[in-house]
């Protein structure tokens, strides 16, 4: 599986190298990284390995940068280790990356390939450009099994999707937030598993909201018990249902409403989808 990141407005360089070297492991096929500056992305990738790439390269040397960066290592599933199967893809107003494996996207790909024209090989190219035309949270609703998906809208706001897979999110100070799909546990204790479902952050690296839509658990159970206020978002603290020190996120960061009414959010209606045939982001 590859790894992601994503690093809020001002968070420092070193410490984002740090949490990058930590999931390096066998995700070596590839390095990116993606940035807005001026209304534009700013992309940086190679088919080579992180650990090589900071030795040669002034990797993240833009950060602290005023808006968010996203980073991904890749583990090659579909296609050769080249460029142009290098994460982020830009794709209409997103930036895209994505971890894990999707089983459907040679159907897609199919179904796309009279209006799409493909760079490479991925399973992640053609799901970008699946969530271009339908939007996150149509797409979060569609995808049922296929990793972590993260789009950076060139608003500054980033959406991120789960569907399966790892992907950890640590409160900041200021309400900030950074995400991993995993986090060095000696320096990082107070994280959370993202929920299976869209989450939507502002250019500041503030949460704004998310919806959850499945709510089985690969191991564990769901987080019941009292959850105390960390100070930085509300997250929930260590609970011996998470042995690896992680609680469960709810509604707004939240201890989890007896009930339960945010699992039902009708705050959106199909008009968010869409917006001249290509999601609007807002």
């Amino acid at each position: 599986m590859c790894r992601i990141a994503a690093f809020p407005p001002n968070f420092p360089r070193l410490e984002a190298l740090e949490i990058l070297a930590n999931f390096e492991n066998k995700n070596t096929d590839g390095t990116g990284s993606v940035y807005l500056r001026d209304g534009k992305f700013i992309v940086d990738k190679w088919a080579k390995p992180f650990s090589s790439i900071i030795k040669n390269k002034p990797f993240l040397s833009h950060m602290p940068h005023n808006g968010w960066t996203i980073v991904h290592l890749r583990a090659a599933s579909h296609g050769d280790n080249r460029k142009e199967n290098t994460h982020p893809f830009i794709i209409g107003p997103w930036a895209f990356i994505h971890n894990g494996i999707w089983s459907e996207h040679n159907l897609v790909r199919l179904a796309l390939s009279k209006q799409v024209k493909m760079e490479g090989e991925t399973d992640s190219e053609v799901a970008g450009h699946f969530w271009n035309i339908i939007g996150p949270k149509k797409f979060s609703e569609t995808v049922d099994f296929g990793g972590v998906f993260m789009g950076l809208h060139a608003n500054g706001n980033l959406w991120v999707v789960k569907t399966s897979g790892d992907l950890e999110i640590k409160a900041l100070k200021h309400n900030k937030v950074v995400l991993a799909s995993e986090f060095d546990r000696q320096k990082y204790e107070q994280t959370i598993d993202a929920l299976h479902g869209w989450y939507q952050f502002n250019k500041d690296g503030e949460y704004l909201k998310h919806k959850e839509n499945k709510t089985s658990w690969g191991s564990g159970y769901p987080y019941r018990g009292s959850a105390a206020y960390t100070g930085g978002g509300g997250f929930g603290s260590r609970s011996s249902a998470f042995p690896r020190g992680k609680a469960r996120v709810v509604s707004g960061f939240s201890p989890l409403d007896h009930d339960e009414d945010w699992r039902n959010d009708r705050s959106f209606s199909n008009s968010d989808f869409m917006h001249g045939g290509v999601y609007s982001g807002d």
